[in-house]
């Protein structure tokens, strides 16, 4: 059976040495943001403060993965929770969106290779705005050992996934912005 191509970026699986993977830390959006970030997207720190956002490179290191935002609407006024940041999202004045972030680097995620399953690095895909999810994948086509942004573990092991093109599999943030880069496969 061949896999399908439908990345949703970057899901928690487990945690490596076999704790809880459901840590999550709060880190915030700047007011008026300009791009979309979706739950199971990878995002960087900004290095002002706690801000986060979208890589701007596929080679950045890693804060870690979104899981959504709360923030205060000024044309509803009230607060929202969100699993993505619209972007351009206005704040109320005075206050900072609060972001949810897988930001533990034991955490092993599973996401899909986006295309032949070599080694990979990281594609930054376009917010589903249906499903608020992310369509990151990993680009199978550009690892070096040096430069790659996750490190793969193994192919995830299930009657729908198969080595090939579009495989599953699960990595871990080998860039990851509070640790020191592992080496890759």
């Amino acid at each position: 059976m061949a896999n399908v191509n439908s990345p949703n970026g970057f899901r928690v699986v487990k945690h490596a040495t076999g704790g809880l993977a459901n840590r999550r830390q709060r880190y915030h959006i700047a007011s008026a943001y300009s791009s979309n970030i979706a739950t199971n997207d990878a995002v960087v720190p900004t290095g002002s403060g706690k801000l986060i956002q979208r890589p701007a490179a596929a080679t950045d290191r890693l804060i870690g993965i979104f899981d959504g935002c709360y923030y205060l609407d000024p044309n509803q006024s009230q607060p929202q929770y969100n699993r993505l940041w619209p972007a351009s999202q206005a704040l109320v004045s005075g206050t900072v969106a609060d972001a949810w972030v897988y930001d533990d680097p034991k955490i092993i995620f599973e996401a899909q290779m986006s295309g032949a399953f070599t080694l990979a690095d990281l594609i930054d895909g376009t917010a589903n705005l249906v499903t608020k999810t992310s369509a990151d994948a990993i680009d199978s086509t550009t690892l070096d050992a040096s430069g790659t942004v996750v490190k793969v573990l193994d192919v995830v092991n299930r009657p729908d996934n198969a080595v090939g093109s579009f495989a599953r599999v699960w990595v871990q943030i080998s860039k990851h912005y509070l640790e020191a880069a592992l080496t890759a496969i």
